[in-house]
């Protein structure tokens, strides 16, 4: 059960395949997306003090059966997102279909899509004008070390230790948590009815006799005002 109820999906995460693929030559079991998923799930929770049903729900499109239509029932899961965490990387930039995920997710909400959009760069890259993200706060999963390269945190594997990686989710959690409270408290407010006021013209003298001795539960519930 999602946190919040509005939605099927607490988060969508979009990431290009490659970068979900474990390297072969060191027996690690979950891919680098996976692992964010699972950490990010543990982390996510604690920052809104859930548990049991009520856990985020976070969907990536390996829960889709092969059998799917991919792209529809893609559509549909962006639609029911309340968040979109993109997975930056080289793969991901040169992938259409994961450029569309950003722009369909953005067009299917209101003028607070921006800050319903999280990127995550999984190495250094110059992020694009064209995926519209100017400003966007994005989270570095990446270092340059002595070489001058750049080296993404947990990967090949997340060490217990890795401070850095730890750090960087527990960041993107904390915001992500508060991003998830802020729509539910908006929700929350659309949700609340305020009673409509009627503008009546006023009755004659006579007519309001005894109007103050009907008990309270007879009354419309529209608020009448007289002028």
């Amino acid at each position: 059960m999602p946190y919040l109820e509005k939605f099927v999906h607490d988060v969508f995460i979009s990431y290009a395949r490659l970068d979900n693929e474990p390297p072969q030559a060191h027996n690690v079991k979950n891919g680098w997306v996976t692992t964010l998923e699972l950490e990010l799930r543990h982390y996510l929770a604690t920052s809104l003090g859930v548990h049991g049903n009520t856990e985020p729900d976070i969907f990536t499109d390996h829960q889709l059966a092969a059998n799917q239509e991919i792209a529809a029932m893609l559509e549909s899961e962006l639609k029911n997102s309340a968040l979109f965490l993109a997975i930056l990387s080289p793969s991901y930039l040169e992938s259409p279909w994961c450029a569309s995920e950003i722009e369909n997710f953005r067009a299917n909400t209101s003028t607070d899509g921006v800050s319903r959009v999280f990127l995550v760069q999984k190495t250094e890259i110059e992020q694009p004008q064209e995926l519209g993200m100017n400003g966007v706060i994005g989270y570095r999963f990446w270092k340059k070390g002595n070489e001058r390269f750049p080296e993404t945190y947990g990967d090949p594997v997340v060490l217990p230790g890795d401070q850095d990686y730890y750090k960087t989710v527990k960041k993107l959690a904390f915001e992500m948590a508060e991003e998830l409270k802020r729509l539910k408290k908006t929700n929350a407010i659309e949700r609340t009815t305020i009673p409509e006021l009627r503008v009546a013209d006023k009755p004659d003298d006579d007519s309001t006799e005894g109007l103050h001795d009907k008990p309270a539960d007879c009354c419309d519930k529209d608020l009448v005002v007289y002028l």
